[in-house]
């Protein structure tokens, strides 16, 4: 396998360096943060060739131009005659007659230098070295390399003169990734900028970076670095403040520009990484796009929003990767927001769905995820799944220990036959664990003990249950008697009453009969109603 890294950990000096030394042949592949692609060739230690793909530093008409050699005029003339006829530029100019072949040599050898020494400005790209690879040979994606002769060492030397120079301005522009903002348009040393450096200062308007700026005016980062230096020093530009990178990226996702948007997003994160609202607005740019960044960072946004406690918001985001992808890390955060918003039942059934998709991919992790929850929730069931973990991943010990706790916890509550079978379960998983015999001997005592008490209760209450009977029996006898004298009473005056109406009636005599009826009528009443059921309620009916 060929050399391969980041030029973060080995720059393109130390690159080029070895390659000279060693005598290496073959093809360096270099792609930075934004996609752009450039393959240098080498045949034993020396620079052959370069393949651009996608990125012009600067245009061979350009340089032409700057060295006098045609006009700006005549360059649009060439050009319109090259789209043509399909030719390249170099060819129409030489068919015009305009340049001679050394003035093509010497600037396309110009022109792949300072493509070279832009790459000593990349802050963040891949490499990659082909060993061996010819010009012959280029990459798929690499167009036809263009065969320029160029010495290592010179290039080392010059491109490190170039970044010691950036190393004196970088207090004032620390990334070339970073957005400025023209304060004096008008100026007129932003026309002499202009004139000198060869890039518009126009595009520093806060919507590009200095990468975007050398790109559109079709200068060399250099020259970008050496203009933007002295409009610092001249007050006539400052940094874009966040606030304000923030909106122009609005404007531009408002604007469906989505890739300007995705990058603008992209810089502002890297400065101001605390807002969840950026992650959230960035979460939605990279869904449109298609772009795998959209979990992550709706998941950066969820974290946010709820080290804020703005729960509602960051459920909303992790249901944005929930419906799509969602992973463990996501769902445990799904269960931390439903959890704080008090939706227990809701947040359980996260919980078993994470158990029972991720356990057997992620054990570790789901089992760290539990013990937070058992911190949280202490159910039993949860106690006896943990402590089942435990015993799976070897960990005997741990699951000794929450069951040592439970148990504990069943004591308190006085279920003694639960806590004796989880200290029994202790010491199956740790027989030397100490203490744990002693209480169990003492659990079985208390067991025994109260077993003990239980019959002795259920015995009191059977021989109490007896004389209960005897007492109820005895009062029932004495409550009939009480009935039966008082009806008893009763039935000797109605008696009376009769005797008096029957010696009043044989004797023809009727001072009050009527009266004598209703009183007679009245007490059998009383006496089938208060006294029903006795043997002189029965007489009275009759």
């Amino acid at each position: 396998m060929g050399l391969k890294g980041n030029l973060k950990s080995f720059g393109i000096a130390e690159l080029l360096q070895s390659f000279s030394i060693n005598q290496h042949t073959g093809l360096l592949l270099l792609e930075n943060e934004r996609g752009k692609r450039i393959g240098i060739f080498f045949r034993f230690g020396e620079i052959t060739g370069v393949s651009l793909a996608n990125f012009p530093v600067i245009r061979l008409g350009e340089i032409l131009v700057r060295e006098g050699k045609i006009s700006r005029e005549q360059l649009q003339k060439a050009l319109e005659i090259q789209r043509k006829s399909g030719k390249k530029l170099g060819e129409v100019l030489l068919e015009l007659g305009w340049i001679q072949k050394e003035d093509l040599q010497k600037s396309l050898t110009k022109k792949m230098e300072e493509e070279v020494y832009d790459l000593f400005f990349w802050e963040d790209a891949t490499f990659e070295f082909f060993k061996g690879r010819k010009m012959e040979e280029p990459l798929p994606g690499l167009p036809p390399p263009i065969q320029v002769p160029l010495d290592a060492s010179s290039i080392v030397i010059e491109g490190m003169r170039r970044l010691d120079q950036w190393e004196k301005w970088k207090e004032q522009i620390p990334s070339l990734g970073d957005y400025f903002i023209l304060t004096d348009p008008k100026a007129p040393e932003v026309h002499q900028i202009r004139e000198r450096f060869y890039f518009d200062p126009m595009y520093l308007d806060g919507r590009h970076t200095l990468y975007e700026v050398a790109e559109e005016s079709m200068a060399t980062l250099y020259e970008v670095l050496q203009g933007t230096s002295e409009l610092f020093q001249k007050g006539l530009i400052r940094p874009a403040s966040l606030e304000e990178i923030w909106d122009f990226a609005r404007e531009m996702a408002g604007s469906e520009k989505l890739e300007k948007a995705y990058q603008m997003y992209g810089a502002l994160l890297k400065k101001e990484s605390k807002k969840p609202e950026v992650w959230e607005e960035f979460a939605k740019i990279c869904e449109r796009l298609g772009k795998g960044e959209f979990h992550k960072a709706y998941q950066k946004a969820a974290e946010l929003f709820l080290s804020q406690k703005k729960v509602d918001r960051a459920l909303a985001c992790l249901e944005e990767i929930l419906q799509k992808e969602g992973n463990l890390s996501s769902y445990v955060l799904y269960w931390k927001a439903l959890f704080e918003k008090g939706e227990r039942k809701k947040a359980k059934e996260v919980a078993e769905r994470i158990l029972h998709s991720f356990l057997s991919s992620h054990p570790k992790e789901v089992t760290a995820f539990l013990e937070k929850v058992f911190s949280l929730e202490p159910e039993e069931g949860l106690a006896l799944k943990l402590a089942s973990l435990y015993r799976q991943q070897g960990e005997a010990k741990k699951a000794a220990n929450l069951l040592e706790q439970l148990a504990v916890k069943k004591e308190e509550k006085k279920q003694w036959e639960e806590a004796k079978e989880l200290y029994q379960k202790v010491l199956e998983l740790d027989p030397d664990r100490p203490f744990v015999e002693p209480k169990l001997e003492k659990l079985r005592n208390r067991i025994a003990a109260e077993e003990k008490r239980r019959r002795f209760r259920c015995m009191a209450l059977l021989a109490g249950g007896g004389v209960l009977v005897l007492l109820c029996g005895f009062g029932y006898m004495l409550y009939r008697s009480y009935l039966e004298s008082n009806a008893k009473t009763l039935y000797l005056e109605i008696q009376r009453l009769r005797n008096k109406m029957e010696s009043e009636i044989s004797k023809k005599k009727f001072s009050s009969p009527k009266q004598l009826v209703e009183n007679l009528l009245k007490r059998v009443s009383q006496l089938e109603k208060e006294y029903k059921g006795t043997s002189f309620a029965n007489k009275a009916a009759l």
